[in-house]
């Protein structure tokens, strides 16, 4: 009796630490996702400012209109 219950828990307990590897993998992959996004997120505000700059000094810059 005692044995089919230790059984039963030790798969519980399986079952769980399974499912709780595969939601550290997904959040380990959410992560790393999220830092490449901020990342490139970051490039981009980088290249905008300094476009912007650049179109900043066309207009005001000699021949301007």
């Amino acid at each position: 009796m005692l044995s089919k219950r230790l059984a039963t828990l030790n798969e519980s307990i399986a079952r769980k630490l399974a499912a709780r590897n595969d939601y550290d993998k997904t959040i380990q992959e959410t992560e790393a996702a999220y830092l490449k996004i901020l990342e490139s997120s970051q490039t981009l505000l980088t290249v905008l400012k300094r476009e912007s700059m650049g179109l900043e000094k066309k207009s005001t810059g000699p021949g301007a209109v």
